[in-house]
């Protein structure tokens, strides 16, 4: 910061084609190469320079308005992953400063052009930021200061501001953008699930565009290679998908079967996320969001639309996931449920507590008796047999054995 003081105070009395030097070759520093530092002192440097120089001498020119701008809103989202910890924050408060700072130094009559583009960035960064920081740049110019203010919980900026805000056409497709393309791929699992939440909310105000979005943004990430990236967009699928299956029930139109199909294929695929690092299984978190959305696709879809072979593809997924790691599974209510009957016979009516493993695996090895389940189960058990975790090792192994004997 004080460097960038010294840069303004330095500039200031040069003349204005060297002045204009100065800018641009602070502008050369907003590389996607450069670090935080460098993005960090580039925002408080023109900041700086808007105050001393445009004030003083007139130097900072309205034409560098239209390229400085770019700049400052990617500082204003700027939010990079190092280790364990994430940086950004000095770089995106030096943007709302540098923002703060043009807004003072010029004329309202100049800044006219640019207003929408100021709003919509500063708009995302007070509803979406972990810090909101900018609430107070905004709100001294918003006429929505209050609601602003009333906001500081992370879960309500994204769970009531955001909707609050998306009520506005003007700023709704740029919320809905920024959170399909930064939020549901963000390494923090927090803001993964908030930003679910937040665009199954949306979607009441705008379907048609949230199923196109759906379909050509979010579903296609679900088998994508990145873990964020797969674990945020099946999120996002499930919360989306759940609303538009109620807005199609309010209006009383149907969802295309081929469209739904596609779906819970999708969904499938991502029960076969088995991806391990250093920190064990960390596709645990891809398969429990996607029994979630499963779960929640088959209690809101219409049991005409349900094929049979598609059911039983989800079913032979579930029983597989039951008997490994994740146990949180459901009961829905869903068509073309084969060996009904003796499912029901065999596993008792919720609640279900199978939180352990030996009480998980003792139930799973009856189901393992019907034949149209059993590959699935059998399946499942390998991998718990093949896992990390010592008491699941030995409840996989000890049920296994004895249901072999038995055989």
């Amino acid at each position: 910061y004080s460097a960038a003081k010294g840069i303004g105070r330095l500039t200031s009395r040069l003349s204005k084609n060297f002045a204009d030097q100065v800018i641009e070759s602070i502008m050369e520093l907003f590389s996607l190469w450069e670090s935080d530092m460098t993005w960090h002192g580039g925002c408080l440097a023109l900041a700086e320079l808007a105050v001393f120089i445009f004030i003083r001498h007139g130097l900072l020119l309205p034409q560098r308005l239209s390229s400085v701008l770019p700049f400052m809103e990617q500082a204003m989202l700027y939010d990079e992953l190092r280790g364990n910890f994430s940086v950004g924050l000095a770089v995106r408060d030096a943007a709302c400063y540098l923002c703060w700072a043009l807004a003072r130094s010029y004329d309202p009559s100049l800044l006219q052009p640019f207003v929408h583009q100021l709003a919509k960035a500063l708009v995302i960064t007070t509803v979406f930021d972990r810090t909101r920081r900018s609430t107070g740049h905004f709100s001294s110019r918003h006429r929505h200061s209050d609601h602003l203010r009333l906001v500081r919980l992370r879960k309500n900026a994204y769970l009531q501001l955001s909707l609050f805000v998306a009520q506005y056409e003007e700023y709704r497709p740029h919320l809905i953008q920024h959170l399909v393309d930064r939020k549901v791929i963000h390494w923090d699992t927090v803001i993964r699930q908030l930003t679910s939440q937040a665009l199954h909310q949306m979607t009441f105000l705008d379907p048609e565009s949230m199923k196109l979005i759906l379909s050509t943004q979010i579903l296609p990430r679900c088998t994508n290679s990145e873990l964020y990236l797969r674990h945020g967009s099946i999120l996002a699928s499930g919360k989306v998908i759940s609303a538009l299956c109620q807005v199609a029930k309010d209006h009383q139109r149907g969802v295309d079967q081929v469209t739904l199909a596609v779906i819970f294929r999708t969904l499938i695929d991502g029960l076969e996320d088995y991806t391990v690092d250093s920190r064990g299984d960390i596709g645990a978190i891809v398969r429990e969001s996607t029994m979630s959305s499963i779960q929640v696709l088959t209690n809101t879809s219409q049991p005409e639309l349900l094929e049979a072979d598609l059911i039983r593809s989800v079913l032979h997924a579930v029983a597989k996931q039951s008997t490994e790691q994740i146990r949180r599974t459901r009961d829905p209510t869903i068509p073309h449920i084969e060996q009904l009957e003796e499912l029901r016979s065999i596993i008792p009516p919720p609640p279900l507590d199978i939180s352990t493993e030996k009480e998980c695996f003792d139930l799973w090895m009856k189901v393992m008796r019907l034949d149209t389940y059993r590959k699935a189960v059998i399946t499942g058990l390998v991998s718990s047999i093949g896992s990390l975790t010592e008491s699941l090792v030995k409840s996989s192994s000890t049920s296994s054995k004895l249901t072999i004997a038995r055989f």
